[in-house]
């Protein structure tokens, strides 16, 4: 943990004279992310957030790691977590779009094909509904389709019997991502 630690704290503050070692630091995050301790992985995928949004990385890596976070499902580590995806996210649309103004760009649809799929579980749910109302921005041409969603895991959280707490975790980001996507990009 403290070498993942170390070489953030490295790639954060002098990633100007770690620009030939690129390639080492990034196969050193992609390393610790197939270890099974949770909290490792996300701190490797800061690691390698930290190589996204200061070096230039493969499309591939940067849709592979951003895919992987929004598929994460576990409570421990959310802070890394939600640290990883904050860094990625202002490469995702020019290193992620293959065709200019493409409908079907991986970094929009991720969300679209995640959340249905993981509807029951609350923290999932709201990492990807937090995400999505920080770069409001970024989603807001494909907000059609998130809206749509919206409503959708809204109507299904409300038919299924929870606990209050469940359905106020859940009903505050539908919320947050239904104000967000109905206003004017940022």
């Amino acid at each position: 943990m403290e070498a993942l630690q170390l070489t953030v704290m490295l790639v954060k503050y002098h990633h100007s004279i770690l620009h030939n070692m690129r390639q080492d630091i990034v196969n050193f995050g992609l390393a610790y992310i197939c270890l099974e301790d949770i909290i490792i992985k996300h701190a490797a995928n800061v690691v390698i957030g930290y190589c996204i949004a200061h070096f230039e990385t493969p499309a591939k890596i940067v849709q592979q790691v951003y895919i992987s976070l929004l598929e994460s499902s576990y409570n421990e580590g959310s802070a890394l977590l939600t640290q990883a995806l904050e860094l990625i996210a202002p490469v995702l649309p020019k290193l992620c779009n293959a065709v200019p103004d493409d409908r079907n760009t991986i970094w929009a649809v991720a969300p679209c094909r995640i959340l249905p799929e993981e509807r029951q579980n609350v923290q999932q749910t709201n990492t990807v509904f937090y995400f999505l109302t920080r770069h409001a921005g970024f989603f807001h041409e494909y907000r059609d389709r998130f809206i749509i969603l919206c409503c959708e895991v809204a109507s299904s959280d409300r038919a299924v019997s929870k606990p209050f707490e469940s359905e106020q975790a859940v009903g505050s980001p539908i919320d947050d991502v239904s104000l967000a996507m109905g206003t004017t990009p940022r």
